[in-house]
């Protein structure tokens, strides 16, 4: 039975979706018949039982096997409540990992994919979605976790040394996670904005919903999804214009005033600052 799970818990857009490719390379991980199962956020997901959960990490051999690797996102968004509680209540042995994105990079970026995927969202100029400011309290989503799980069952890293120094990052996350030595491939960048504009076509929802159906996405590299997508996107996908997901002045000082508590905390509790952060210049 796998019963030790490495969690990537967020952030939305924040190169989830490369760490988990990336990790899933190690012979000790298995990954998911999904990045993001959602098992602990989504009720009907919960009701299946734990017996569901453990099925969708495909290809689990207990000989070989030390972690399933989940990478779901809602798992810090605000509204999904009682993740952390559901986790301790299986017995189950957790690690989490977290990337911090500087806020103001990560609420456009994250508006734009909202825009992109047709969510009930308005152009940012319109208004700046709660939703998402409040997933960029990192300490707040964190707290929620540090009721249930000691301090050490977590790292966090910041998202710009995803691109400077991905390699000591995985070395990190390896003796983290307590993982023999392992030659990552991280040559790749998967789920680029620029290939998120393809998920506008709804021919491609529908055959990533057959595919599931048959459980078929597993055995397709992500590599080769994120260029179906690049190619959707250059004949006609929905292309946002950038004023519609960038931060005014006066929302960048809004934004940081929101958040300045939170980085805070985040600093004291984790030890956790950059300061080439923009929000930075107005906290």
């Amino acid at each position: 039975m796998l019963d030790k799970y490495c969690i990537i818990i967020g952030t939305k857009k924040g190169a989830t979706s490369s760490l988990y490719e990336y990790l899933r390379q190690h012979p000790a991980i298995v990954g998911g018949f999904k990045k993001e199962p959602n098992f602990f956020g989504h009720t009907k997901n919960w009701e299946k039982g734990l017996d569901w959960y453990q099925n969708q990490f495909i290809g689990y051999d207990s000989c070989t096997h030390l972690y399933g690797i989940d990478a779901t996102t809602d798992y810090t968004q605000e509204g999904f409540i009682g993740i952390p509680e559901r986790m301790k209540a299986t017995g189950c042995n957790f690690k989490f990992i977290y990337i911090l994105r500087d806020p103001f990079d990560k609420i456009e970026s994250q508006t734009h994919q909202f825009l992109v995927d047709r969510d009930t969202i308005r152009p940012i100029y319109e208004c700046l979605d709660v939703r998402i400011v409040e997933s960029a309290k990192y300490y707040k989503q964190l707290s929620k976790y540090l009721e249930f799980f000691p301090k050490d069952q977590f790292y966090l890293v910041d998202f710009a040394r995803m691109k400077t120094d991905i390699n000591g990052v995985m070395n990190e996350i390896s003796d983290f996670l307590g993982l023999p030595e392992y030659d990552y491939d991280t040559s790749y960048i998967h789920n680029l904005k620029s290939s998120a504009v393809g998920q506008s076509f709804k021919g491609y929802r529908l055959l990533r919903s057959v595919l599931r159906t048959f459980r078929v996405t597993p055995l397709i590299p992500q590599k080769a999804k994120d260029m179906v997508r690049l190619g959707l996107g250059k004949f006609g996908g929905k292309k946002i214009d950038r004023e519609k997901h960038t931060l005014s002045e006066e929302q960048k000082r809004y934004v940081a005033k929101q958040l300045k508590e939170d980085l805070y905390k985040l600093e004291k509790e984790f030890g956790f600052k950059n300061n080439n952060w923009k929000i930075f210049n107005y906290v």
